[in-house]
């Protein structure tokens, strides 16, 4: 499929079947963090840039093969900045009638500002935005906007955004080490007037654009946590043992399809032996069992 992927197993919406309503890299940022690399189309021109119906129609073959049992949420993510696309209003209707999995949107916010971008996610049930910083000079060095950006007016567009919104908003706050950490007292400030329901902080967990971007400590996302009352939602390395985060993430997609090791590595970004310590785990209890198929090994929950 071009348009719909996963189910995709997420710290911060469960499983979530993601769809990408804008060409790879088309975005109105150009993060020094971002996991899918530098934005090669950098924009605030919201357009169609793929046909919509086309998506609806992907999404309505996918439902009819898989139903939506064990879905969390369908979210409008992938490799750019989904509200660019000017339809999304008119899919988040339409998926409404095609399933009651809840519709979330995640979004940098760059384009709430704008009042019709507003309403085209009026109907979504869930919103996560992002904000970084609410320093000019620290915004442009971590978010690298596009030239017609205003801070302010974002600022201004996530207050009135959640004025009108009656929905759940999550907003993210993405620390990177040396740029941003001296944020969060002002963050503080915003935070307090936007409102939103859950503030998630988070930290480069994937390989960003450029090698001297570098995750924060746990010591800092804590303190953060605490002054911002945030939730983390990112992982931190050399830890021994997993998660029971990371134990449920699997078992929740192995209830929805058979998965491969590779595709288990895949979704979680964990490394092989621990996905295998967590798949022995579940066999010896009993919740997934082990399935060959043409030669390949599979996982499926029992």
């Amino acid at each position: 499929m071009k348009y719909i992927f996963g189910p995709v197993p997420s710290r911060r919406l469960g499983v979530s079947l993601g769809i990408d309503p804008v060409p790879l890299k088309t975005c109105s940022y150009n993060c020094i963090y971002c996991e899918v690399g530098l934005t090669t189309c950098l924009t605030t021109e919201r357009k169609e840039w793929v046909p919509w119906k086309e998506i609806l129609e992907e999404l309505r073959e996918y439902l009819s093969i898989h139903g939506d049992e064990g879905l969390d949420y369908i979210t409008f993510s992938g490799s750019g900045e989904p509200t660019l696309h000017r339809n999304i209003g008119d899919m988040i209707e339409e998926i409404k009638t095609l399933s009651r999995v809840p519709v979330a949107v995640l979004t940098n916010g760059s384009l709430l500002w704008d009042p019709e971008t507003r309403r085209a996610i009026h109907e979504a049930d869930l919103v996560l935005p992002s904000l970084d910083a609410v320093r000019e000079a620290v915004w442009k060095k971590i978010n690298r906007p596009h030239p017609s950006l205003s801070l302010e007016k974002i600022i201004e567009g996530l207050i009135k955004f959640r004025e009108e919104y009656k929905g759940k908003i999550y907003l993210e706050i993405l620390f990177v080490k040396d740029v941003n950490e001296g944020e969060v007292p002002y963050l503080l400030e915003y935070l307090r007037k936007i409102k939103p329901d859950k503030v998630q902080l988070n930290s480069v967990a994937r390989p960003p654009p450029h090698s001297w971007v570098k995750p924060v400590d746990e010591e800092f996302l804590k303190k953060a946590g605490e002054i911002l009352k945030g939730e983390i939602v990112c992982g931190f390395p050399g830890k021994k043992g997993y998660s029971p985060e990371i134990e449920e993430e699997i078992l929740k997609a192995l209830r929805i399809r058979p998965m491969d090791l590779p595709e288990l590595q895949s979704l979680t970004g964990k490394r092989k032996v621990e996905i295998e310590k967590v798949l022995d785990k579940l066999e010896e209890e009993g919740k997934v069992r082990r399935v060959e198929y043409e030669g390949k090994f599979y996982f499926q929950g029992v």
